[in-house]
This record gives structure tokens, sequence and C-alpha cells, in this order.
């Protein structure tokens, strides 16, 4: 009787003769595997079972490797969840949809199908700030030389400032009333006034004031300070993915790569923080040199390290399952991450790996093939990428 060892795996591409050998090398490959794992040695071992926990149905689950805080939702509510007995408290968010996470900086990025949301170890905010209507703007008595004086302003919250309002022109002398508009979605309670010297063309601020303010006079263009920062700015969209990219939020709509401002990750320019890909994004995951983009009909390298410059790579690679991807450590693949991470994915044809400088390893290529599925998603236990299909 041969021995079944040492086994090298599954194999459902190659001939029966090429399945096993007993020379000095042996080896035999098996045509399917089920519940079983296959050691480093070669050896066959039962799969572990899982373990029921909890019989509260927690969705979108993620463990903070920043503050070890574990979140999830239930009946679609964010909660932070004890693991220690499974009890959860409700952070007052509702959301739809999957749910992404993202460590950034000292606080988490929380994505779902309609908003950007901010948790900084207490709470969870909205982390985009709404763009503030235009103000009214009237003419009454004061010390402004006659001249052109544009104006606009913002709302903020700790720290953070939203896209200025559309551009009011007032065209006279004296003083400008302005009646402001009211923050009814509650994101803001500040509101900042920026206007131009007399016939200038610079913003510059006039004055901070609580967003509960509903009226403001400008008597004089003489202590104005800091310029505005945020014109031509909209609030960054929400999407599918969560990556952090070169300082910036990056996500996917569709066919569409989303990009934030760098380090204001809650704003975008709509103009041209976006990239339009031919096909749909079925994953993202950024590394050294560029972006690895799933599509559905393969898997693309944007090459580059800035939004304007990026070069569209066609790497050959075949469709990936959707939400397979991970970004891994180097340990894992030795010389070909040189000391990077690199992305691994799931594809019909086995797992593909993705190297920090846009190479495409298909590591079995000559070994799997029909590995279809709707999506699915992958970890890493040890040494192993353990991937989960639906």
């Amino acid at each position: 009787m041969k021995r079944l060892t040492p086994l090298r795996g599954m194999d459902n591409v190659s001939d029966d003769e090429s399945m096993s050998s007993f020379g000095k090398t042996p080896f035999v490959k098996l045509r399917d595997a089920v519940n079983v794992n296959i050691t480093s040695a070669g050896r066959m071992e039962l799969r572990d079972t899982g373990t029921v926990v909890t019989e509260i149905p927690y969705k979108n689950l993620w463990q903070s490797p920043l503050h070890g805080d574990t979140f999830g939702t239930l009946n679609g509510e964010m909660v932070k969840i004890d693991t220690a007995d499974w009890s959860h408290l409700a952070l007052n968010i509702q959301v739809q949809g999957t749910v992404n996470y993202l460590v950034v900086n000292n606080f988490i990025v929380i994505s779902d199908a309609t908003a950007l949301y901010k948790y900084d170890g207490l709470s969870v905010e909205k982390l985009t700030i709404g763009t503030p209507p235009t103000p009214m703007l009237n003419a009454v008595d004061g010390s402004l030389f006659e001249g052109t004086y544009n104006l606009a302003i913002s709302w903020s919250k700790n720290g953070r400032e939203s896209a200025l309002s559309n551009i009011m022109t007032f065209e006279g002398e004296g003083g400008i009333h302005l009646v402001l508009p009211y923050n009814y979605s509650g994101d803001a309670d500040q509101v900042t006034i920026y206007m131009t010297e007399r016939n200038g063309s610079e913003l510059l601020k006039v004055i901070a004031l609580p967003v509960i303010t509903a009226t403001f006079t400008i008597n004089s263009d003489k202590d104005l300070t800091r310029a505005a920062q945020f014109q031509n700015l909209s609030p960054m969209r929400t999407g599918k993915f969560l990556k952090l990219w070169r300082g910036r939020l990056l996500t996917a709509d569709k066919n569409l790569l989303l990009f934030s401002q760098a380090l204001n990750f809650h704003l975008c320019d709509e103009r041209y923080d976006f990239i339009a890909l031919p096909q749909r994004v079925t994953f993202v995951e950024p590394v050294e040199s560029g972006i690895w983009v799933g599509q559905s009909n393969g898997v693309v390298f944007l090459s580059g390290s800035d939004v304007r410059d990026l070069r569209l790579v066609q790497t050959g690679a075949k469709a990936p399952v959707p939400g397979t991807a991970l970004r891994v450590n180097s340990d894992l693949f030795g010389e070909a991450a040189a000391g990077l991470e690199s992305v691994v994915w799931l594809a019909e044809n086995g797992y593909c790996i993705g190297t920090p400088t846009g190479n495409l390893i298909e590591a079995h290529a000559n070994t799997l093939k029909g590995i279809t599925a709707k999506g699915g998603q992958s970890v890493r236990f040890d040494d192993r990428i353990v991937t989960v299909l639906h």
C-alpha cells in the first residue's frame, strides 16, 4: 500500500499521472479536500470546528487594533460589544448595508451605504460636515470704502471645517448685513465668515461665531486674518470600501475610485479626486507603489503616488471573488514582498498575490480552476489565509 504523504494540497487541473510521485521526492495531490488542513509537513489533520459564543445576531463584526474595542451592528444600529459576555452598548447611530472600519491616526473611520462616521474612543459622530447654503446679504451703514467685496461662510465642529458656501458679491460701501443659514443637520457648532479686502480676490477670515447665530454685520475690512482653505470642495462621499492611501481616504462606488483630500478626510474635490475605471470595482487595496483594484472582469494595478498621476496597468489576472482581497505582512511571502505589505485575493484559478511593486503572482494557476462565488471574505490565521465564500 502506497503512503498518502507528503500531501501537496489540491489540484483539479493536472492529469491523473501527475497527481502523485513515489520516487526520491514523493508527493500526492488531492482532487478535493473538505474540512481538513494540510500541514507544512504534508500531513492531513481534521479542521477545528467552530463554537457558538452568542445567540445575538451581530453583523459587521470588527476589533480595533487601536483601542481593542469590538464593534458590530445589531438590527441596523452600531454597537460596541463586550466579548467577555457578548453584551453591547448602543452607539446611537443607525447604519445601512455593509459597514467598513479603518484606523486613521488616533481615531476610527466607519462607513456604511449612506455616510462616513468617526469614533474617537468615546462616541461616534458623522465625519463629514454639510456645505452651508449661501447666506443672504443687505447693505447697511458702516465704514467699508466703495468697492467690490466677495463673501462666503463655512461650518465647523471639533477642528473639522466644511467646504465653503457659494461666493456672494457685494458692490458698494458702508456695511454688509448677513442673514446666516440655519444648520438643520446639527453637524456643526461654529460658523466662520470670510470676505475679501476691497477689490481683492483672496477670501480672509472675518470672524467665527456660534452656529446658532442668525445675523452678523461687517463694518470694516481692517481685521481680516487667515485665508480660507476649502473653496470648491465637497463633503467626502461614502462607498463600498474604506482604505487609506498617501494620507487620503479611498473608497469606491460602482466603477469610480473616490479619494478624499490629503489629511482632510472629510472633504474631496469632485473635479479631480476620482478615477473612472472600465468595470465595477470589487476590491481596493493600496500598497507601496500604487493601488491594486479588483474589477468584475479582472484586476488592474494603478501605479503612482499621486491621484492625478496614477497609471492604469492591465495585469491579465482573472476576475477576483468580490470581497476576498486582504493586505498581509511581508513575512508570509518572503522575498516576493520585498519587506513590504502585499495583497492576496481569491480568483477562479486560486489565490493570487499582488506585490508591493505591482507584480502579479498566480500561486495556483496550474493547480486550481473553477472557483466561483458571489462574494467572500479572507482572514489570516498564523501562516494560513482562510477565505469564506457565499
